[in-house]
């Protein structure tokens, strides 16, 4: 076959390469040089016959001349497309064309920014009057008239007459400088395109323009479209711009509405009779002109080049134009596809029905009164109109929205609804989608409470058995059980919370897909057999016939099993966002579920995030695949054994079910327990995942202690055991499949061979279809055995067909036992995450304690008698023991028996002490992220601003710009809400010594990783600055500043009690002693369990350094005794008795010892009485934060060495010698 052949007409300047290699596809002619005379030659002797398509341009027309009436005759008679290179084609004859049956494309995308670009141009040259200035300064007199002003685009109205794809990219262009949008166009466009411009008429258009835009095609309906008719309906001083086509304007019109004053200003890229411009344009001085380069840029000639060849390819391949003319675009009204398959069986249960209703209507249509179809007839046209109208109301409100949504986009915002509903925009393709996200009601979830806290006792689940103290009660293990049956439909209330949801119409979808799917899978069973007995007995023309049913069930089931894919994962995609999503609003609440799941119950170990991301996914797609793997084998069980009932009999049947029954008793006996199986990979691929996620957070103090070696024996030994684990299970299934493969394979198909014998051998048990196949031809008057040959045929074919689609069924029913039993796995992990979320935020330990009194241990979760009250103007502790939880069902470790103290406002409160007293326990409980186990607390109602404030040691940086390091946990919505600008961001900046940031990071849209980008001490005063935004009443600052300077720490505690916060400060630096009303001192007394609380600077502190100095002085007086007697020790343990009362001589080297001995103690005892070191104690859950080091911008006076030092050390560093 002959390549089709296509033609270039005129120069091709940038896109040869790609030209060259259409020649694979193509045979390429060229008619790059010549004259009109010589092209008509050419086409008149027949050289361009066999060409079907043509590249032409604007550029050609020195070759050939516009493509008028008379090129179009002489035109190939095979040609169909002209691939038009410009976006403007008013030198072809499109009616002549499209007479011709030839489609016409143009270049419009190619050239929108380009044209718009030269738009702008045009239009600020011409608002300035800026040929005046640029001619006289290339004639050496500056700028020549300077009494002439020219104006500013802001505020004025620009008017587009054209809204095509240059006329928005203008639009856009143009509210950078500030111009109002109106524009007119032959339709109105839709809300997404339009924006924020203004549809408005022709004449409306003229009368409110201050600048007047031309951007539309020239045809004869547009030619002269601006004459002196509508110069008169302008503004006085109205600014031209066009840079279209020349023949837009009447030129002649223009030059005197400019020298009239009509028109102040014209900016002009295109001219009437190009390459003449009118004199009249030249010699004003108020045209800004351009010899028509609105396209004369490198890029778009070649977008320009290459649209073109696109075009010419997608046509030639029998695609379609890519951007065909608009006239010559029409609407398909109708493009359906309708074949006719005759009726393959006159038994066909979905026929018969078909024809049955079909008949009913049909008989009950000729009974029905005239009058009454007439009145019929009328109210489906009235209900037509209706809907019609209240669709184009739906319309145009989608529009609307659509606008909304859009502009909300740009914003990065939401709105949130009464009910707590969010409603986003996101973009989806050129629109925008509504999305509607409902949290989870309270209701809701103390319905579902029943369901995860109080099982039925059937299922032996008990949720207070599930924390790693307790370790999975043995009753519960995953598998097929009424434990999982109730873990699954839990879990289904949430994934399809009510019958009319998107859920429900998506397996509904599904369900309808997999019975078509059966539906077909009985047709191609007996077109099988049709085609076989067809092709047997010689018949060709039924044998073709036979075939092309055949590709048209095959196409049918091939979009039916893409589909059936596709609906199983978007169930799987539902399932997951309703599951994560309840999740989410169960994990992160008010409540602290986030913390307290890890650092207080411990009911899913160290590593939740495992159970949110990964165990959910794989729960989601068992769980979608599970409706597929199970309801389509179920359907196909029961039709198949129907129909093969009715081919085979009751003899087939029963062997059928006994060997259903016989498979699944031997698979269920043999089948390993991948439910328990998959739970502990699980678990294990959690630990191995941990591992990794902690030697990425802390790979800096890995680094610093040379760590390698030792996390990576770490690593190693859990992925031993995780691949010891996999290796088992991998053993356990090669075993299983070898066994299930042949059972489901070989040993079904070889029994299917035996009972599709049936017909042949026994037929007096076989069916009814297989007594009536032998009867097949009777009609053409053949030999009966030959007959009950091709019958016999037929039906085999058929029933081996049937027989393996249900040994396919039969096979994925019992492999789904195992995907059930992983299913099994999957739920019971999926089930104890949100289970003890639920018993975190219930806190639902009470009801254990009532259970089993006696294992209640003091100080546990189900210990909890304390009482919180969130309303206080105030910060108030009334007998409240300071007690570090540990994970359910432990007790706790008290620190401190009974604290009381109360802080008003305008009281600073300093609370020091060693470490390890039970400092920082303090504000977790006031903080509600530690249970209250006695007493009361009273506090603000709310955190943030007129409320309280919690700022730790470690500073957290969130994911986002600069701004967001700022206002966290505010959003940028909620900063604007609150009447915030950055100017003020900036003044706090300023406030904490952070104005360098900046400048140097890129302003306040910057996004980085701010955790390693800033240094220790601008966390700290980051931290400081979130303090100042908010402004709340009370804060506590836990070492929030241990790792700033002594005069900035100075700077940043006045400036926080300037704004009128009250602080409560938990350090052990004396030098922030100054900037409090009291001191709260903790680790008193000889157990370290007494405190006292005294006002800084009054006589009972004094009395208290004085009796610290006291004791310290008669301890130093016990140094020498000490000393003795360890000398005694020590010579005590350097005797050696044998058995035979023999001693032993003291070895060499311990009279060597003794001197440096107690030479290092005199040096410490040196070193003690000058400078006391602090003990390493550590406080419970208060590990000190190594933070980066400085980066080389950190202002001077932060490089401290004390930076280098655990923060808390430092602060007992700085105060130990303060009380000495």
């Amino acid at each position: 076959m002959s390549k089709p052949t296509v033609l270039l007409i005129g120069p091709l300047t940038h896109c040869n390469e790609e030209w060259n290699q259409l020649g694979n596809k193509y045979e390429l002619k060229e008619f790059r040089k010549g004259t009109r005379e010589d092209f008509i030659a050419r086409c008149k002797s027949g050289e361009y016959d066999n060409v079907v398509g043509l590249y032409r341009s604007n550029t050609s027309i020195p070759q050939t001349g516009p493509f008028d009436q008379e090129i179009v005759d002489v035109l190939p008679k095979d040609l169909k497309y002209i691939c038009h290179n410009g976006a403007g084609y008013d030198n072809i004859d499109v009616d002549a064309c499209t007479h011709r049956g030839i489609a016409v494309s143009s270049t419009p995308i190619a050239v929108d920014d380009a044209t718009a670009d030269i738009g702008i141009f045009l239009m600020l040259g011409a608002l300035r009057l800026a040929q005046t200035p640029l001619e006289a300064i290339r004639a050496g007199q500056w700028r020549g008239n300077t009494t002439l002003l020219g104006h500013d685009p802001k505020g004025k109205v620009l008017g587009i007459l054209g809204m095509g794809g240059i006329g928005r990219a203008m639009a856009h262009r143009a509210r950078a400088f500030g111009c109002r949008i109106i524009y007119h166009n032959r339709s109105r466009l839709p809300a997404e395109l339009e924006s924020d411009a203004t549809y408005v008429s022709f004449d409306d258009l003229l009368a409110q323009s201050d600048i007047l835009s031309l951007n539309l095609a020239l045809n004869p309906s547009t030619r002269h479209i601006i004459s002196a008719r509508e110069f008169a309906k302008m503004k006085d001083g109205v600014v031209i711009v066009n840079t279209a086509r020349g023949a837009l304007v009447k030129e002649k019109d223009l030059v005197e509405a400019l020298s009239s004053g009509k028109v102040a200003a014209a900016g002009l890229d295109v001219f009437e009779h190009e390459p003449q411009v009118d004199p009249g344009l030249i010699q004003s001085k108020k045209t800004f002109i351009a010899p028509h380069i609105g396209t004369n840029t490198y890029e778009t000639q070649r977008a320009m080049e290459l649209l073109v060849l696109q075009n010419l390819e997608s046509a030639v391949d029998g695609k379609g134009l890519l951007t065909q003319i608009q006239e010559q675009k029409t609407k398909t009204t109708t493009n359906h596809l309708t074949a006719s398959m005759a009726a393959l069986s006159k038994e066909d249960p979905l026929t018969v029905l078909y024809k049955y209703y079909v008949n009913r209507v049909r008989s009950r249509l000729r009974r029905t009164p005239t009058s009454l179809k007439y009145v019929a007839t009328l109210a489906l046209l009235l209900s037509i109109v209706s809907s019609s109208y209240g669709s184009y109301r739906w319309w145009r409100a989608r529009l609307k929205e659509k606008a909304i949504g859009r502009q909300l986009v740009r914003m990065n915002s939401g709105i949130r609804a009464k009910d707590g509903a969010r409603i986003i925009y996101v973009p989806n393709g050129d629109t925008t989608s509504r999305v509607i996200i409902h949290p989870v009601r309270p209701t809701t979830l103390d319905a579902h409470r029943r369901l995860f806290l109080a099982p039925p006792r059937v299922t032996r689940i008990n949720s207070g058995t599930s924390t790693p103290a307790f370790g999975p009660s043995a009753q519960v293990k995953p598998g097929l059980n009424l434990a999982f049956l109730h873990q699954f439909l839990s879990l289904l209330n949430i994934m399809i919370p009510r019958f009319r949801s998107k859920e429900t119409a998506l397996l509904f979808s599904h369900g309808v897909f997999l019975i078509f799917r059966t539906y077909l899978s009985l047709i191609v069973a007996r077109l099988d057999g049709a085609i076989v007995r067809d092709l047997v007995s010689g018949q060709g023309k039924a044998f073709l016939v036979g075939i092309l049913r055949w590709l048209a069930v095959g196409t049918l089931a091939s979009y039916t099993n893409a589909m059936i894919k596709f609906l199983q994962s978007k169930i799987s995609i539902a399932f997951r966002t309703r599951l994560t999503r309840y999740i989410h609003d169960l994990y992160l609440n008010s409540n602290l579920n986030y913390y307290k799941l890890i650092n207080l119950d411990g009911g899913v170990g160290e590593n939740p995030d495992q159970f949110i991301t990964q165990d959910l996914t794989l729960f989601c797609t068992a769980a979608a695949s599970l409706y597929s793997s199970l309801g389509k084998p179920l359907v196909d069980l029961f039709v198949f054994n129907y129909q093969l009932y009715r081919s085979l009999g009751p003899l087939a049947l029963s062997g059928l079910l006994a060997n259903y029954f016989a498979t699944a008793t031997l698979l269920r006996r043999v089948s390993p327990p991948f439910g328990k199986l998959k739970a502990v990979e699980g678990k294990k691929e959690g630990d191995f995942r941990a591992l990794h996620a902690r030697l990425i957070a802390n790979a800096e103090e890995v680094g610093f202690y040379g760590g390698a070696e030792v996390e990576k024996v770490y690593l190693n030994k859990s992925f031993k055991e995780l691949r010891s684990w996999m290796e088992g299970i991998y053993a356990v299934k090669v075993r299983y499949n070898m066994l299930e493969d042949f059972v489901l394979k070989y040993s079904w198909s070889a029994f299917g061979y035996i009972i599709t014998a049936i017909p042949v051998y026994l037929p007096a048990w076989a069916g009814s279809i297989a007594a009536s196949a032998v009867l097949d031809g009777q009609a053409d008057g053949q030999a009966p055995g030959i007959n009950r040959e091709r019958g016999h045929m037929k039906e085999f074919i058929t029933n081996k067909r049937l027989m393996l689609s249900l040994a396919d069924a039969g096979g994925r029913m019992m492999y789904s036992i195992k995907d059930l039993s992983e299913l099994a796995g999957y739920t019971s992990r999926v089930y104890q995450l949100i289970s003890t979320l639920h018993r975190v935020q219930a806190n639902a330990y009470s009801s254990l304690a009532r259970r089993s009194p006696g294992k209640i241990e003091l100080f546990s979760l189900a210990d909890v008698q304390g009482t919180v009250y969130p309303g206080f103007d105030g910060i108030r502790m009334e007998d409240v023991p300071i007690v570090a939880p540990s994970l359910y069902p432990h007790g706790g470790d008290e620190l401190i028996e009974s604290l009381s103290f109360v802080v008003h406002s305008g009281e600073h409160l300093l609370v020091s002490g060693a470490n390890g007293v039970g400092k920082s326990s303090i504000a977790r409980i006031v903080a509600g992220l530690w249970p209250v186990y006695r007493g009361l607390v009273s506090r603000p109602r709310n955190n943030g601003q007129d409320g309280i404030m919690f700022l730790p040691q470690r500073p957290y940086l969130s994911v986002g710009t600069l701004r967001d390091q700022v206002i966290y946990p505010h959003t940028e919505v909620d900063m604007r809400e609150a009447g915030k600008r950055d100017t003020d961001l900036e003044s706090i900046l300023e406030s904490v010594k952070l104005a360098h940031l900046l400048p140097r990071e890129g302003g306040w849209d910057t996004r980085k990783e701010w955790k390693d980008v800033l240094s220790g001490g601008e966390k700290q005063r980051m931290a400081i600055a979130r303090l100042l935004y908010h402004e709340p009443r009370y804060a506590f600052l836990d070492e929030a500043t241990s790792a700033v300077s002594n005069d900035v720490e100075g700077l940043l505690y006045e400036t926080a009690k300037e704004r009128g916060i009250t602080l409560v400060t938990i350090s052990t630096r004396a030098s922030l002693r100054k900037y409090h009303t009291f001191n709260l001192i903790l680790g008193l007394g000889d157990e370290g369990y007494d405190w006292e609380m005294v006002k800084i600077g009054s006589d009972q502190e004094k009395q208290g350094v004085e009796k610290e100095l006291e004791e310290l002085r008669e301890q130093l007086v016990l140094v020498e005794a000490w000393k003795r007697r360890k000398a005694e020790i020590e010579q005590e343990l350097g005797h050696v008795l044998l058995k035979d009362g023999q001693e032993l001589p003291a070895p060499s080297y311990s009279g060597e010892l003794e001197p440096e001995s107690v030479k290092a103690e005199q040096s410490q005892g040196a070193q003690t009485e000058e400078e006391p070191q602090e003990e390493p104690q550590e406080e419970p859950q208060e590990e000190p934060h190594e933070e980066p080091h400085e980066e080389p911008h950190e202002e001077p006076q932060e490089e401290l060495p004390q930076e280098e030092l655990p923060q808390e050390e430092q602060s007992e560093a700085e105060a130990q010698p303060a009380r000495q």
